[in-house]
């Protein structure tokens, strides 16, 4: 008895090459990452920080509150009363403190610098959580993609089993075949099974990151990222990505906290108005007067030089350590940027390899191979080989198709003039 293969079966046989278009209507990349914007406490953590040293500059600025005394001067213990002695008298005066000059546009300024610093880290978080989310979603596409592309696999791998079954129940095939296909079958089972796992962790991931707690589902349309900017303007753009202004803002906030410090060496001031009010007359009979007194008092900061001088040279070494820390980001953000533009045209390069060499060749060999097999001119080993051949390249051109887009993400979040 003789068996061919239907032809609708070379029809299936093709499809290994293009990735099952999913039906349902699933999460976008866009939407994903507005959802993720939405839903992110670390920026409303920074801009919130950024408000309370907005107000912290604002109370710097201006003077402390004045003070208010009131009491009773010069009264006599054995009566008590404010008519007996001339100086008895109840008091009320205010007092203003006045800090040493330039203490309070410093610490305005200080203050300032970090409300800035944490608005540009809230723009920072954002660039990280649109870069995370995107490859989270990617990540989870390539799962998803190579779920279904497996699956196609199983479903002819199942249709090739049981002809060759047949092939061998009617003597034209070897037991050997029998058992390579049902261990390549089982081959793929288990991998099905770990990329459901790798696509589980992926969505969970995903639905940390967008604040997502029920069932996640897909869309498979992936973005068109075809073009990247040049290296150059990536680089010459760093001084504006929000990582580096943070980091200038913070050194700027230094510079002012040893600006306060050295400011402390000035005098402060205190200004004190009060008024005295008497009781009773003099031998005269005539009423005695009320008294009004001021005074100025200014400190004397030269016994406290050493100790301010120390204050300040703890903040210069804060600042030099400010400084170092925005060289260490530059430095690795241009061995990023260099990373991210070399694997990018090396993954250019490999998918079009791929795409225009590799895929079709393993499309042509795998027909041939099954065409050989109908004609039996081939061997069934020769089919599968050329079978895992086909469905290996196809999950590489997917693989290689994320991780450029991927890569572009992180070239993007590298760019200082997009937020």
């Amino acid at each position: 008895m003789k068996f061919r293969i239907p032809s609708t079966f070379l029809a299936l046989f093709l499809v290994i090459s293009v990735a099952a278009e999913q039906t349902k209507q699933g999460v976008s990349l866009e939407a994903a990452v507005a959802m993720a914007l939405v839903n992110n406490p670390n920026v409303e953590q920074h801009r919130a920080r950024a408000d309370s040293y907005s107000f912290l500059q604002e109370a710097a600025d201006a003077l402390p509150a004045p003070a208010i005394r009131t009491g009773l001067m010069n009264v006599p213990i054995d009566t008590f009363s404010l008519d007996v002695e001339p100086m008895s008298q109840s008091l009320i005066g205010v007092r203003q403190h006045v800090p040493p000059r330039g203490v309070r546009k410093a610490a305005s300024l200080r203050f300032t610098k970090q409300a800035e610093a944490n608005q540009q880290l809230a723009r920072a978080e954002n660039k990280k959580t649109i870069h995370a989310t995107r490859t989270a979603w990617l990540t989870a596409n390539l799962h998803d993609h190579a779920i279904a592309l497996n699956s196609q696999a199983r479903e002819l791998l199942a249709n090739l089993n049981q002809i060759v079954r047949a092939r061998y129940a009617a003597g034209e095939e070897l037991q050997l075949a029998v058992l390579a296909a049902e261990l390549e079958q089982s081959r793929l089972d288990s991998r099905l099974l770990d990329i459901e796992r790798r696509k589980s962790d992926a969505l969970e991931n995903l639905k940390y990151l967008i604040g997502h707690t029920e069932a996640l589902a897909l869309d498979t349309t992936l973005p068109v990222w075809e073009t990247v900017p040049l290296k150059r303007e990536l680089l010459s753009a760093l001084d504006r990505h929000p990582k580096v202004q943070a980091a200038d803002s913070l050194i700027a906030a230094e510079i002012a906290q040893m600006s306060q410090h050295e400011a402390e060496n000035n005098p402060a001031w205190q200004f004190d108005v009060s008024y005295g009010l008497r009781s009773g007359n003099h031998p005269n009979e005539q009423s005695r007067a009320d008294l009004a007194s001021a005074s100025v008092s200014v400190s004397v900061p030269w016994f406290a030089r050493e100790q301010n001088q120390m204050r300040v040279s703890a903040a210069r070494a804060k600042k030099v350590a400010a400084e170092q820390a925005k060289l260490v980001l530059l430095r690795n953000m241009r061995a990023e940027i260099l990373r991210a533009y070399e694997d990018w045209e090396t993954l250019t390069a490999q998918h079009e390899l791929l795409t225009e060499t590799l895929v079709p060749q393993a499309s042509s060999h795998a027909q041939a191979a099954l065409q050989a097999y109908q004609n039996k001119e081939g061997s069934y080993t020769e089919v599968l080989l050329s079978y895992v051949t086909e469905v290996e390249t196809n999950l590489e051109l997917h693989r290689v198709t994320i991780d450029r887009l991927q890569t572009w993400a992180k070239i993007d979040s590298l760019n200082g003039l997009t937020e």
